[in-house]
C-alpha cells in the first residue's frame, strides 16, 4: 500500500520506518530540505535519530504534491501546534484518504479534540487515531512497543491495524476515538508535573502523588466527555502515562523539570529542548477550562500557575500540598 506520512521529528521517521520494514511504499513530506536529503542520500534522519540505519526504501521529499501523489493512507505527525496549517497545505491534493491521525495533543482554540480539528478544515473524512506508549527511539530500535487504533468503524480500524501491525509494533483497536485522544493529551501534563517534582528534588513518594492525583483530575474530565473506563487501562491510557512520566526519553517530563530549576515556557519552547514538548501547548486552553469549571483541579492549576503565571514551582507546588 502507498503511505504519506506528513510531519517531522523522529516519531514521524519511526512510523516510516515501521511501513517500510512492513513491506509499504512509504513516503515522508518534511519542510526541510535536509530532512530529504539525509533520508534519501544516507538513510538516516541526522538531527533526531543519527545512529539509526533507515529502511532504504523510505523516502522524503518537501513537494507535498508529490509526497500525495497515489498515496491511498495519510499519516499526520506533526506537532499539535502545526495541524492547522498543515490541513490547510493538505487540502487541495487531499482525494477523501483515510488519515491516520497519530499527533498527541488537545485543541486549544476550543477545548476539543484534534480530530475535530481536522472534520472542521477538510469535512466528515476518515480518520482513525493512533495513540499509546511508543517512544520513537524505541520504536526504530524494534523494542516491543503496543499502540491503539481508535475509530468507530471497526473495518477501518482493521484495514489500518494489518498496515502497522506486526510482532514487535502491536496494535490493540478501540472504539474510544475521545477518549484515546484526551489520555494521548493529558498524560503530558501529568508528565510536565513530574518533571517539576523531579527539579524540586522529591522523590518516588511524591510522584506516585502526582500520579494519583493526576489520573483522578483526567477521569473527571473525562466522565464529561463520555470516555471508555477501558480506554483509561490501554497502552494510550495507564501504558502511555506511565512511559512519559518516567522515562528519561520524555521531553514533557524534561520540560518540567526546567521549569522548576526557573527557565520559563518561552525558553523552553524557544530551544532548550529540542523537539515539541506538547503540554506546553496545552497549559493557555487548561487555564481557560480551569476559569469556567466549579470543580476542583489541583494539580492542573499548580502546573497553570508555574507555566502561565510564572510563579515559583516550589510556591506552586506547596499550594498544590495544600489544596490536594
Amino acid at each position: 500500500m502507498k503511505c504519506t506520512i506528513i510531519g517531522a521529528g523522529s516519531w514521524w521517521t519511526a512510523l516510516g520506518q515501521v511501513l517500510s520494514e512492513n513491506g509499504h511504499e512509504t513516503r515522508l513530506f518534511s519542510l526541510f530540505q535536509a530532512d530529504a536529503d539525509s533520508i534519501n542520500q544516507k538513510h538516516e534522519n541526522f538531527e533526531y535519530l543519527p545512529w539509526v540505519q533507515l529502511h532504504e526504501k523510505l523516502t522524503c521529499s518537501t513537494n507535498l504534491a508529490q509526497t500525495l501523489d497515489g498515496a491511498e493512507i495519510i499519516v499526520l505527525a506533526v506537532p499539535s501546534k502545526g495541524l492547522t496549517s498543515c490541513l490547510r497545505e493538505l487540502k487541495p491534493y487531499y482525494a477523501w484518504q483515510p488519515i491516520i491521525l497519530a499527533s498527541k495533543g488537545w485543541n486549544a482554540w476550543d477545548f476539543s479534540p484534534l480530530s475535530s480539528l481536522i472534520t472542521e478544515k477538510l469535512g466528515a473524512v476518515p480518520i482513525i487515531v493512533l495513540s499509546g506508549a511508543s517512544h520513537a527511539e524505541e520504536v526504530v530500535k524494534n523494542q516491543p512497543t503496543k499502540v491503539v487504533l481508535a475509530s468507530s468503524n471497526k473495518e477501518r480500524r482493521e484495514k489500518i491495524k494489518n498496515l502497522f501491525h506486526n510482532k514487535r509494533f502491536k496494535c490493540e483497536e478501540s472504539e474510544d476515538i475521545v477518549g484515546v485522544q484526551l489520555m494521548g493529551a493529558f498524560k503530558n501534563i501529568i508528565a510536565l508535573a513530574c518533571g517539576i517534582s523531579d527539579g524540586l528534588k522529591y522523590g518516588t513518594n511524591t510522584k506516585a502523588l502526582i500520579l494519583t492525583e493526576g489520573i483522578q483530575e483526567i477521569s473527571k474530565i473525562g466522565s464529561s466527555l463520555k470516555i471508555k473506563p477501558e480506554t483509561r487501562k490501554s497502552s494510550a491510557g495507564i501504558g502511555d502515562l506511565y512511559v512519559t512520566c518516567s522515562s528519561v526519553l520524555s521531553r514533557n517530563r524534561n520540560a518540567g523539570r526546567l521549569l522548576a530549576e526557573g527557565h520559563s515556557k518561552a525558553e523552553i519552547t524557544g530551544g532548550l529542548i529540542n523537539m515539541v514538548a506538547e503540554s506546553l501547548y496545552l497549559t493557555e486552553a487548561i487555564a481557560k477550562f480551569l476559569a469556567t469549571t466549579n470543580e476542583s483541579f489541583p494539580l492542573l492549576d499548580m502546573i497553570i500557575k508555574i507555566v502561565e503565571y510564572n510563579i515559583p514551582a516550589q510556591k506552586a507546588f506547596d499550594l498544590f500540598l495544600e489544596s490536594s
